[in-house]
């Protein structure tokens, strides 16, 4: 049952009946919207859902009673999964609620919705529950993907519970990632390229969002200093860097084909990407910096120590953090030999 509020400026359009209790087509103000309920173990609406060429700007949502590592990481994929998946890789409808986010109260991710709407968005609002065994799922289309021009910027934040989930989402998205070894021709290895350059924009910023806040290298003061303990003791934040570490492992494994006994340093250090480690250093130099040129005084600023240029141009003064990633073969542009 699908209700559509009147006035706020919605236009209903009418859409062919496909004579079934549990599919329902509308269309609100050119957005193509599929509200379908698949009875479990029943296969005609999925037939009809993963047989389904989704028009543009379309959103299919519903109760589907199946399960797929895609939209419930860990899980064993069951009743359907594996086709609405794939039909959902194929036909460009991205998953657009939250990864292993419960939407029954059995604790498992029943309920789905695919759009092909950029920056559409789903998610379990709590305080809309109806008491239902179904958690209430609020969905967002931005009135700028269907047509006016949107400015606004997007972040994503990865919160530190959510690290492990995240890496699993990055290993099951690089599986259908081509060789680069077996490129063609230019073509062919631009993309491999791309993929490194979307793991810099994409993935690091997920990653470090916010490690301002929480760290500030391997040690800290003590809380009491006391006669004959060491100035500095562990953070204890070796767990953090070792799931940041893991995920950006993942991510160069699908920029380069490699075994999976590869030593990590190895595989940093081919694909020209910062390990953790190395990432969090420069971020942490890069906010140190960010904040000493406007106030000196700030308390932060304690937290790293801006090496300073000793000979050559610009000597004495504080070294100019290089934040462009390093050059790597997939981003040397192609020679060719005469004979």
């Amino acid at each position: 049952m699908t209700y559509i509020r009147k006035g706020y400026h919605l236009r209903l359009q009418t859409r062919e009946s496909l004579n079934h209790p549990d599919l329902l087509w509308v269309v609100v103000n050119g957005v193509a919207i599929l509200n379908c309920y698949r009875q479990p173990l029943t296969p005609d609406v999925l037939q009809y859902v993963t047989h389904l060429t989704p028009p543009q700007h379309c959103l299919v949502g519903g109760d589907f009673n199946v399960r797929h590592e895609s939209f419930e990481p860990a899980v064993t994929a069951a009743n359907g999964g594996i086709e609405l998946a794939r039909w959902a890789a194929a036909a460009s409808m991205d998953y657009i609620g939250v990864p292993g986010q419960p939407t029954h109260c059995a604790g498992h991710v029943l309920d789905l919705t695919f759009s092909n709407i950029p920056f559409a968005q789903s998610a379990v609002e709590a305080s809309m529950h109806s008491g239902s065994d179904h958690e209430t799922i609020v969905t967002s289309i931005p009135t700028s993907a269907l047509g006016t021009p949107h400015l606004a910027q997007y972040h994503y934040r990865v919160p530190e519970a959510s690290l492990p989930k995240f890496a699993g989402l990055i290993e099951i998205g690089v599986q259908g990632i081509p060789d680069p070894l077996a490129a063609q021709d230019t073509a062919q290895l631009d993309n491999s390229s791309s993929l490194r350059k979307a793991t810099i924009a994409c993935v690091y910023p997920s990653l470090l969002h916010g490690t301002e806040c929480w760290y500030r290298g391997r040690t800290k003061p003590p809380r009491t200093l006391k006669p004959g303990r060491p100035p500095e003791v562990s953070a204890y934040v070796g767990w953090h860097i070792a799931a940041i570490d893991k995920t950006i492992a993942i991510a160069a494994r699908g920029i380069l084909p490699v075994w999976r006994t590869t030593p990590t340093a190895t595989l940093f250090r081919d694909a020209g990407l910062p390990s953790a480690a190395v990432a969090l250093e420069e971020a942490k130099l890069r906010y140190a910096t960010h904040l000493r040129a406007i106030d000196s005084d700030h308390l932060l600023t304690n937290r790293a120590v801006v090496p300073i240029v000793n000979r050559g141009k610009g000597a004495g003064k504080p070294q100019r953090i290089q934040t462009k990633p390093l050059t790597t073969r997939l981003d040397a542009e192609p020679t060719q030999h005469s004979a």
